[in-house]
């Protein structure tokens, strides 16, 4: 390839192409400019550096989180009354119409009931009764009059017809009647075993919260004598 110097008649200067047909250029180009000027081609910018946002993840949920006290209080219960022979079962939940957390637990010992609820790690309230479910005859208590057949009535409709209805149940420890409005928030109906480990429908344990005083209330379905 044969290049020749050719003079830039815009800018005065030389520019180097090589020999091709035709008539020669007289001014420069892009491709072979002269040495009199200069073609400033445009620095791209730098593209800014982009580094990844790290999202910081706790490395675990705090013992203090609110949805979690009353859950680690009622376990730390439950793991003491097992070291003394207790029988014990517990339960967390959501409040359906409010954000509260609430946990809580049956204790059995042969024919010892302790009954404990927490509300956003505070123990709103404990029960503590006697009743015999081998012979729930020996427990004294007055004659039922209620609208189901405790033997026969399933949990689901059990807990539909307490709801919001003022209910009477005997406590045997007091020799007395005592009565309360059953929320329909919290109710639990929980079974329960006698001590040669048959399950007895009146064995099963009411719980909920009376919406009236907000206290923690539960019995059995054998010590309920009315509905209304």
């Amino acid at each position: 390839m044969t290049i020749t110097k050719i003079k830039c008649r815009e800018h005065g200067g030389y520019f180097t192409r090589p020999i091709r047909r035709g008539r020669p250029p007289v001014r420069c180009a892009e491709e072979y400019p002269c040495n009199a000027q200069q073609i400033d081609k445009p620095v791209p910018k730098a593209k800014p550096s982009i580094n990844p946002v790290t999202k910081s993840v706790p490395a675990s949920t705090p013992v203090n989180d609110i949805s979690q006290l009353s859950m680690a209080k009622a376990k730390a219960a439950k793991a003491q009354l097992e070291l003394l022979g207790w029988t014990v079962a517990g339960k967390a939940w959501t409040g359906t119409e409010s954000r509260n957390y609430f946990a809580s637990i049956t204790a059995t010992r042969g024919e010892e009931t302790l009954y404990m609820q927490w509300i956003n790690g505070k123990c709103i309230d404990q029960q503590y009764s006697l009743w015999d479910v081998e012979k729930p005859a020996a427990n004294s208590k007055p004659a039922s009059n209620l609208p189901f057949d405790p033997e026969e009535i399933p949990d689901a409709e059990l807990a539909q017809l307490l709801i919001g209805m003022k209910v009477t149940w005997y406590n045997r420890l007091s020799g007395q009647t005592e009565t309360a409005y059953c929320g329909k928030e919290s109710i639990q109906v929980e079974h329960h075993y006698s001590g040669t480990g048959d399950e007895r429908p009146g064995d099963r344990v009411i719980k909920f919260t009376d919406p009236d005083t907000q206290m923690f209330r539960a019995f059995r379905l054998d010590q309920l004598i009315k509905v209304g």
